[in-house]
């Protein structure tokens, strides 16, 4: 069973030995398990790696070792027990890829960004440091209209050409991310100041503006700073990042404008929901009369 596992011949296995057809990345684990298993430190134990196969091809295996002790002693004396869990280590990935990625895009999603913002916010915090950080939100909310006159395939194929132009701007420091089918965020890592994410927003707009003009559609681009105080509320950054990517939307309906998320703005968007809200609620009594209209 060893042998059609790992697709090797009785003597190449005894040739090679374990160490040789385990997969590099997994090696320094396993070794350092073995090491205290022998010092009798440990009397057994169990992990997940891979071996490579002589195509250059991968099995994932599930390692028991336990030490085995006979009359002489001897110390390394043990069982092994090996089972191939390939395809159940396939499905984990596929679930993983799909739980973390969006359908059309392939880029991360909302979800994995979420994540990732907690986990980066938690070492901040543990470092007792933060380091510069931002989310840029570009809103096409307004791509969906092409829907009812083109078809959802002319837009979800203007969609991929959209991503792609985004995702020539991401790098190491610049993650790229799918947080709903016509909202996407770069996560910005170690920037100078306000005024560089700016000009970034600024370049990307005028990108965008290329392919938006000539089918007659705009958007909106916000900026939000991530600080000690906002960083463990993650809802609330990615809130304000929509909330300001729709005011960008909304105040310059004719071009790709943008929105800096400060307190002024927040005052303005707040102050405008609020007359929204007492509109609606007058309008929906009309025993009120608190509204009349003059001529």
């Amino acid at each position: 069973m060893y042998e059609q596992i790992t697709g090797r011949s009785k003597e190449e296995l005894l040739a090679l030995g374990w160490e040789k057809i385990t997969h590099p990345d997994d090696l320094a684990e396993d070794l350092t398990q073995y090491a205290r298993l022998l010092t009798g430190e440990i009397s057994a134990y169990s992990i997940e790696k891979r071996l490579v196969k002589p195509d250059g091809s991968i099995v994932w295996v599930q390692l028991s070792l336990s030490a085995l002790a006979f009359f002489d002693k001897r110390k390394d004396n043990h069982i092994a027990l090996l089972q191939d869990i390939t395809k159940r280590k396939e499905m984990e990935q596929a679930l993983r890829y799909n739980n973390e990625h969006d359908r059309w895009t392939g880029l991360y999603n909302r979800t994995y960004l979420e994540n990732l913002l907690e986990e980066d916010a938690k070492a901040d915090t543990a470092r007792r440091t933060a380091g510069k950080r931002a989310l840029i939100g570009i809103n096409l909310g307004a791509i969906q209209s092409l829907a009812v006159n083109y078809g959802f395939n002319y837009t979800q194929k203007l969609l991929k050409t959209l991503v792609n132009i985004l995702s020539a701007y991401a790098n190491n420091q610049r993650q790229l991310f799918c947080t709903y089918e016509n909202r996407f965020v770069f996560y910005q890592k170690q920037y100078k100041d306000k005024d560089e994410l700016i000009r970034f927003s600024a370049e990307i707009a005028d990108t965008l503006k290329k392919v938006l003009v000539p089918e007659r559609i705009n958007g909106g681009i916000s900026l939000v700073e991530i600080t000690q105080e906002n960083a463990m509320q993650t809802d609330l950054l990615l809130k304000n990042l929509l909330i300001a990517s729709e005011y960008a939307l909304k105040n310059d309906p004719h071009t790709m404008s943008v929105c800096y998320f400060d307190a002024e703005i927040e005052s303005k968007i707040l102050r405008e929901q609020g007359i929204e809200q007492e509109l609606s609620r007058i309008a929906a009594r009309e025993e009120d009369q608190a509204l009349t209209l003059q001529y």
